[in-house]
């Protein structure tokens, strides 16, 4: 009987903890982006995601730059004569974001004594 009703005691305090819960909690996201408007976060998280999101960007036009001027060694078509066509811009390369002030910073006027008398 005991184990019943250890049973019991869990799924009514289980049953509470959902009642005092936000619903709001229940439809959070689990990614760092809203998935309706595509957009990333104004946090940390979102801007980080933005830029390894530019940066795999950044490779790809980068890679894609690199092809172009291996395959055209010559500045216009031998068969032609024609120039060929410019090469795409590149875009900037991403900004790392700068992360949140996780920590206090360390100073001289922060350390102190064993007595606690500031050095």
């Amino acid at each position: 009987w005991n184990e019943i009703e250890a049973d019991y005691e869990y799924e009514v305090q289980n049953a509470q903890n959902i009642k005092e819960r936000p619903i709001a909690m229940n439809n959070q996201n689990s990614v760092y982006y809203n998935p309706i408007t595509l957009k990333y976060q104004e946090n940390y998280d979102g801007k980080k995601l933005q830029y390894e999101d530019d940066r795999v960007k950044y490779r790809n036009a980068l890679r894609s730059q690199q092809t172009y001027e291996k395959s055209f060694s010559q500045p216009f078509n031998p068969i032609t004569g024609q120039p060929y066509p410019a090469a795409l811009p590149m875009p900037p390369v991403p900004q790392k974001p700068v992360p949140p002030e996780t920590h206090k910073t360390i100073t001289k006027s922060n350390y102190r004594t064993f007595d606690g008398e500031a050095l």
